[in-house]
């Protein structure tokens, strides 16, 4: 049996008996969309969401700031993002995995900012029971 808390992209690829799906994801924040959902709907499959970059458009010569609220910060924003044109265009997350539902904020500047990433899900008949719960993650 597998918990759906214990996912990680690395541990994804020794489940031998699931279908994965890899698609590449991406938003955008700005002054007319502060706050990105992703919530997928499908229930019956594991979804992760592996971050890839964050990186500012034609935007403001001013800071931005970037947080992510999510079950796992306990619906506290937590900033993962302070870019700065000038300074810091553009940063590399590559191993940031966020278990959706996840909101994406733009908590300071007007963007646009763009942040890409891989949607995973995985579907099989696993039984995801609390009592019986391989952790697969590398925690």
């Amino acid at each position: 049996m597998i918990s759906r808390a214990s996912f990680s992209l690395s541990s994804i690829h020794s489940v031998a008996s699931a279908r994965q799906v890899c698609e590449i994801w991406g938003c955008e924040l700005s002054s007319s969309c502060r706050k990105f959902l992703f919530e997928p709907e499908d229930e019956y499959v594991v979804h992760l969401l592996g971050l890839w970059t964050i990186c500012l458009g034609d935007a403001e010569d001013k800071t931005h700031v970037i947080a992510v609220e999510s079950e796992q910060t306990h619906g506290q924003p937590v900033p993962i993002a302070s870019l700065h044109p000038s300074l810091l265009p553009m940063v590399n997350i590559h191993g940031l995995e966020i278990t959706p539902p996840v909101t994406f904020l733009l908590t300071s500047g007007s963007g646009p900012v763009y942040i890409s990433g891989q949607h995973v899900t995985l579907e099989d008949n696993l039984d995801f029971s609390q009592e019986e719960s391989v952790h697969l993650g590398p925690f």
